[in-house]
């Protein structure tokens, strides 16, 4: 046995015989050379991180019903034969409302209900009347839940996920199942046959997917709608005979599962879908995407973003002339209206199969191939490809020598185009505007901004337009509560140079920042905003220095969908809102792109760091991140198939399956074995975004259920309650005290035996029984979602679990060990900003970083792969 300490280190080897002494003979020598310390930096790489200059704008939530708060919500539904009545299925018992939701009582149901129960799954009003989906039985009241009676009791075999029910034939069911996919039933339950061809199979052990909601069109009872965990929306236009996918506009396949998607059809035009994806857009960011669609799901068009990191367990839908979608979450509720539906006449019922086409799949990536040009002085150092952004390697302004016009089309909606550049260079009145400060200029006409007439405009110094206040706020955000039209909305400050003047013509008013600076860089910017008597908005753009700010128009849309106006110009349709938000965030496909144009196809992984000298964040979610691109691997919860555009969205051939951005090399310390972030140091953190290639998204059987108590953060983290010998892809080494009371005593230092099972380096016999923390308390506050730390006591109840549990959800690994690679290749890539040069610090930086991950990875992996 050796222990080996260093600064946090106290890596314990109880296999030592695994390790080649070469190995831990030199990382012995490269610690002792490196030496140890902590840091003070604050960054936080665990939860997610928004950069300090582009926040998420804040979210009102509004708070569950009393009833509710405790009750553990799966779905709420409304009655479509009494306007304002809703039903809500909970794990404590079914709850109803007669007054749209204001207030709730539970209802008596023959049901066991509690915390130790599953409760109420769904509820689906039909017929006048009202069927309950229990854990082993199906409930039917005739008079709104005052009475009920067992409709049907489940085969004892089946785990029951979503029901619904024919509105005019009751006695036709579906039945939504974990593992068995649809069930069907024609004589109200007595007998089912599954109903599932053309359905995808599931990630794990079972055939077909799990069903996690169902849904039917009221008026053309053949038509249904099924769920999946990861592969999207199905539909059937037969009565569930035959399935088909129904996702072109959706983001296809999630990389591994994530809160399960939700659907919501409007009874009155059923042709009208919402549907609510959170995809996992890399390691530290779910992003929850909402779409519209208004053909019964032919096409799909992503409509709001909404709050990322949410996890969303309902969605239901108030029909009218603008829909009105409620969200739930543990954080409360979101009310979200569809402000762009024109009226229910822009729906058109069709026939039934032209509103159930299902086009032939494309692929939605956003990558921008065309955009692409080799650098002219890429080239490597030794191991270390270095590439010059010449503005196209990450999302900053591109837009200087264009001019933007917006058409408005209606009250609620513009659409957007790009006219032949025009700057209007005839002088105006200058403006006296001082930091963070606005104006108010009258209009010589009535100008319409959306619904509203307006004399006149306010002026803010940061680059924008306001109507019913002046605006101090220098941050861009994409959310705002009030109107804006923003030119370049940015940290501009006039007084410190250049002019903001205003001039007024019959037909136009032309408000111009002329060599502006920007707060803090000096980057100078010339920008133009024309408002026209007929209610058009040009927005042009002569010298924009700054690279970070907002461009667009919104009536105060909280939750827009951003765009890129390089590529979605002129726009499909029209929008609410109309922005995009230049962040400073890599363009994680033109950065691959480029570098395959140098190097051949000879990589598993992309490893990306920025410059130090990078003026801005490179990275806007989390402090680094792993994207999947593609995974053939079975038995690791990980869905099949290619993901973010896969490989050739990169320029890969075939062969490269993540993309990890590292964030800029100044984020890091010199010493790469340093802790700095919490338990971290420079290599844990390579070590964690490297083991997103396959972990953690595993769930267990927990007495015939599958479990995500393993689970923490993003559902691709180990949980802070899991005892996982204090892995790299967190939870903690937990010391039991035997009186119920639990220590961590180590916290990311190696893969454990069960990451090494689902990395392909351990068979399943090799893995130890482990534990986690059912029900902790006492913890200050700490969840699973927390990053490790050593030293913390909780209460709880201890939960063993084998990796028997794990195969009998997932199924076995396949490739298994020892068939699976053991060896990988990661490029290294040092990506330098626009108009600067490589530095020699850096290159010796990255290159100490390089070879010290070299070894630490065959040293956490227990020698077993390099």
């Amino acid at each position: 046995m050796v222990r080996l300490r260093h600064g946090k280190w106290d890596l314990l080897f109880r296999e030592r015989s695994l390790i080649k002494t070469s190995s831990l003979l030199c990382l012995l020598i490269l610690l002792l050379v490196l030496g140890g310390g902590r840091s003070s930096r604050a960054h936080d790489p665990f939860h997610p991180r928004v950069s300090p200059r582009l926040p998420v704008p804040a979210v009102n939530w509004q708070a569950l019903p009393a009833p509710l708060q405790r009750a553990g919500v799966r779905q709420i539904q409304h009655d479509p034969h009494q306007p304002g009545r809703l039903y809500a299925a909970t794990r404590m018992g079914l709850y109803l409302s007669d007054d749209g939701g204001t207030h709730w009582r539970r209802l008596a149901v023959p049901l066991t209900v509690g915390h130790s129960s599953r409760g109420v799954l769904a509820i689906a009003p039909a017929s006048k009347k009202v069927f309950l989906l229990g854990e082993r039985t199906i409930l039917v009241s005739p008079d709104g839940g005052r009475r009920w009676y067992a409709q049907a009791a489940l085969p004892p075999d089946i785990l029951p996920l979503s029901l619904t029910v024919t509105p005019r034939e009751p006695e036709v069911l579906y039945l939504g199942t974990r593992r068995s996919g649809i069930l069907r039933s024609r004589d109200g339950g007595r007998h089912w046959q599954p109903v599932n061809c053309g359905l995808p199979p599931a990630v794990g052990a079972a055939e077909v997917a799990p069903i996690v909601h169902l849904a039917i069109d009221p008026r053309h009872p053949q038509v249904l709608y099924a769920v999946t965990d990861v592969y999207g929306i199905y539909i059937s236009r037969d009565g569930g005979q035959h399935w088909y996918a129904a996702q072109h506009g959706l983001p296809g396949s999630l990389p591994y599962r994530t809160t399960p998607p939700l659907l919501a059809i409007d009874h009155h035009r059923p042709e009208l879908l919402y549907a609510l994806i959170g995809y996992p857009v890399h390691s530290h960011k779910i992003e929850n995407r909402l779409y519209r669609s208004t053909d019964g799901g032919g096409h799909w068009e992503w409509v709001a973003r909404l709050p990322d990191n949410v996890a969303f367990g309902w969605l239901t839908i108030e029909s009218g002339t603008r829909p009105r979608l409620t969200l739930g979450s543990e954080m409360g509720l979101l009310m979200w209206e569809d402000d762009e539906l024109e009226t229910p006449h822009g729906v058109g019922p069709g026939t039934g199969a032209e509103r159930h086409h299902i086009p032939s799949p494309t692929d939605h990536s956003r990558a921008r191939l065309s955009a692409v040009t080799q650098g002219p002085t890429d080239f490597d150092v030794g191991n270390i490809a270095v590439l010059h952004d010449d503005g196209t390697l990450t999302h900053i302004f591109d837009l200087n020598g264009r001019s933007i016009e917006f058409q408005r089309i209606n009250n609620r909606t513009y659409t957007a185009s790009f006219v032949p550049f025009a700057f209007d260079t005839e002088p105006g009145t200058p403006l006296t505007l001082g930091d963070d400060d606005f104006v108010s200029v009258p209009i010589p006409f009535p100008f319409r901004f959306y619904n509203r007439s307006r004399d006149a405009v306010f002026v803010n110094s940061n680059g924008n337009l306001t109507f019913s206040r002046g605006a101090r706020n220098a941050t861009p955000v994409l959310g705002s509560v009030v109107g804006r039209i923003s030119g370049f909305w940015t940290d501009l400050d006039p007084s410190q140079g250049g002019t903001v003047t205003v001039r007024s013509d019959t037909d136009r008013l032309v408000i111009t920042w002329d060599h502006v600076p920007e707060a803090g860089t000096g980057a100078l910017n010339t920008f133009q905003i024309v408002l026209f008597d007929d209610d058009r908005i040009v927005i042009s753009f002569s010298d924009v220095q700054s690279k970070i700010g907002l461009t667009g128009i919104t009536p105060g849309a909280l939750f827009p969908t951003p765009i890129d106006y390089t590529d979605d110009l002129p726009l499909d349709r029209a929008r609410r809102a109309i922005l995009e938000l230049f962040d400073g965030a890599f363009q994680i496909h033109a950065i691959g792109q480029r570098f395959y144009q140098t190097h051949p196809d000879d990589f598993d992984f992309l490893v990306v760091f920025g410059a130090s000298d990078y003026p801005y964040d490179v990275i806007t979610n989390g402090f680094a991140f792993h994207a999947a691109i593609q995974n053939d691997v079975q038995g690791i919860g990980r869905s099949l198939g290619t993901f973010n555009g896969g490989p050739e969205a990169f320029g890969s051939a075939g062969r490269l399956q993540s993309f990890l951005n590292m964030n800029k090399l100044s984020e890091y310390p010199d010493n790469p074995v340093q802790t700095f972030l919490h338990t971290n140091s420079t290599l844990d953190i390579l070590a964690q975004e490297t083991g997103h290639r396959w972990l953690a998204y595993v769930q267990f059987n927990d007495n015939g259920n599958p479990s995500n108590d393993l689970l923490g953060r993003g559902f691709s983290h180990w949980s802070f309650f899991h005892d996982t010998d204090a892995s790299e892809m967190e939870g903690n080494n937990w010391l039991d005290n035997g009186n119920g009371s639990f220590t961590s005593i180590e916290a990311t230092t190696r893969y454990s035996m069960l990451d090494r099972y689902l990395m392909g380096l351990a068979a399943p016999s090799e893995v130890p029984p482990f534990f986690y923390i059912k029900d902790p308390t006492e913890t200050d506050g700490r969840t699973a979602s927390s990053p490790p730390e050593v030293g913390v006591t909780v209460m709880g109840t201890r939960r063993d679990v084998t990796v028997s549990q794990i195969i009998e959800v997932e199924g076995q690994r396949t490739p298994p060990y020892p068939i699976a690679p053991r060896h990988f290749t990661q490029a290294f890539v040092l990506v330098v900003p626009p108009g600067s040069s490589v530095s020699a610090a850096d290159i010796n930086k990255l290159e100490n970083i390089r070879q010290s991950w070299e070894l630490f990875f065959n040293f956490i992996t227990g020698g077993r792969a390099t």
